[in-house]
């Protein structure tokens, strides 16, 4: 029922023309001394969850109809959160083909004691890079070049950028883990996909707060806030 609707990329094209430019006015102001910390982190917190969301998006072309600039905006974003974008385009491959399997890197979000899942959800960009070494080997030098480069910014002035992009985007990071992976993929989801395959009709306050994850599985066609129209279709 959903093959009918068509991706709507504006939204994501009006976060990158709005969202950018402010961030970068907000961090240069906040450099000089005249926006307050207390103003600037929780702004960037926002920032880096929307360059989370754009990074993912533009993995399946949710950005813009022209491959240039999605793939553009991609690399950009997929670079900001610390990841080379050769090895953000395989590691989220395998989550969608291998959902939870030993290949999926997400599953680094799921293991270990439950007592340290946060500090996992807070690393869970470096979780991707487990699958390095199945990369092709002319993308070795992409992903070095892009860790090399990351690893230089930071260098330059650690306390700004520790403080002013690192850790509001491993923050923000540790957001996105939580509500859209370890929420659909773990226990609670894994008894609402039991309940829905039995008719049960599952609260879509659940859906919501997951940005539709699993109806995004299900077409990632779509950029993620078509996910209220998706799962009102498959409910019709």
């Amino acid at each position: 029922m959903s093959t009918s609707l068509e991706p709507r990329r504006l939204p994501n094209l009006l976060l990158v023309v709005i969202c950018f430019p402010l961030a970068a006015a907000g961090s240069v102001l906040w450099c000089a001394g005249l926006l307050p910390l207390w103003f600037h982190f929780p702004a960037i917190v926002l920032v880096a969850l929307a360059v989370n969301s754009l990074a993912h998006d533009s993995l399946h072309g949710n950005v813009s109809e022209h491959r240039v600039l999605n793939d553009g905006v991609g690399w950009v974003c997929s670079f900001l959160a610390g990841l080379p974008r050769p090895l953000h385009v395989r590691a989220h491959g395998l989550h969608h083909s291998r959902p939870m399997s030993s290949l999926d890197p997400h599953r680094w979000m799921h293991g270990g004691p439950r007592v340290l899942l946060p500090l996992r959800w807070l690393t869970a960009n470096l979780g991707y890079y487990r699958v390095l070494p199945g990369l092709p080997r002319a993308d070795w030098p992409i992903v070095l070049a892009g860790v090399a480069l990351y690893c230089l910014l930071v260098g330059l002035a650690p306390s700004r950028t520790l403080v002013g992009w690192v850790l509001p985007m491993q923050l923000s990071t540790a957001a996105f883990a939580f509500f859209t992976d370890w929420l659909p993929h773990g226990p609670l989801g894994r008894r609402v996909e039991r309940q829905e395959s039995k008719g049960a009709e599952v609260s879509g306050r659940f859906h919501a707060v997951t940005m539709w994850h699993q109806d995004h599985h299900r077409t990632p066609r779509l950029p993620f806030y078509q996910g209220p129209e998706l799962l009102g279709r498959r409910r019709a």
